[in-house]
């Protein structure tokens, strides 16, 4: 059972943290109080929740802290089930890597190349890492691999530009989406990035280019817009 394997990596008065967001490891968090109710003492540190990730209060665990409110804990910090940490997001690296240090983390990972990788939410988590806390993984291949892949070296970040300015000449589409991210998803890959991860980081850097620039144009020249759709409404009339 999932809990027997769990308990063996607690021991009294463990601090357990638990992996947020979308990535939290829902099969750990299940069987995380039948774990720690057989090492004792087991405290658990929560991060930023969508959802409760388990039952609260629990009688298995001595306290459980928030670092972050978040939707799925803010009844239970309200109710005084969870002490949340009043701490500053760039404080989080010092307190986590010393006097909140975890015992072991429990975190939602995805294969990677040469092993696993974080999915969506690694903030907080991957001070933990560097801090030498163990992490014992729950693999999801259905969350993203939107932290997860190697960055690009110096050669594939010029393929990768070279190959998007090529895909400029052809004007397949509006605004070019589509051509952009095969161009990009092409030269990214050969430098073993996955190509779900090249289509999402083109599909980001596309949103840079063309959002802040229309909005910019739209608050400093809204007549070319609307004058645009009065004309039209106009003709139709």
């Amino acid at each position: 059972m999932i809990a027997d394997r769990l308990a063996q990596h607690l021991t009294p008065g463990s601090r357990v943290a638990l992996g947020d967001g979308a990535g939290v490891p829902r099969g750990l968090a299940d069987a995380l109080p039948e774990a720690a109710q057989a090492a004792g003492g087991v405290s658990l540190l929560l991060g930023w929740c969508l959802e409760q990730p388990l039952p609260l209060p629990s009688p298995a665990l001595d306290d459980v802290r928030a670092i972050m409110g978040g939707y799925g804990v803010r009844r239970a910090i309200r109710d005084g089930d969870v002490r949340y940490l009043p701490v500053r997001y760039g404080d989080l690296p010092s307190l986590l890597g010393a006097r909140m240090r975890p015992d072991v983390l429990l975190a939602g990972l995805v294969p990677v190349p040469g092993g696993l990788g974080f999915a969506t939410e690694i903030g907080w988590q991957e001070a933990v890492v560097r801090a030498g806390t163990p992490v014992l993984a729950e693999v999801n291949h259905a969350l993203p691999r939107a932290a997860a892949g190697a960055p690009l070296p110096a050669a594939g970040n010029v393929a990768a530009l070279l190959a998007v300015n090529a895909g400029l000449l052809v004007r397949a589409t509006p605004g070019n989406v589509g051509v952009f991210q095969l161009a990009y998803a092409l030269a990214a890959t050969q430098f073993g990035v996955h190509r779900e991860t090249a289509i999402g980081v083109a599909l980001l850097i596309q949103t840079l280019q063309i959002l802040p620039t229309t909005v910019l144009g739209v608050v400093l020249a809204p007549e070319f817009v609307f004058r645009r759709g009065r004309r039209a409404a106009s003709t139709d009339g």
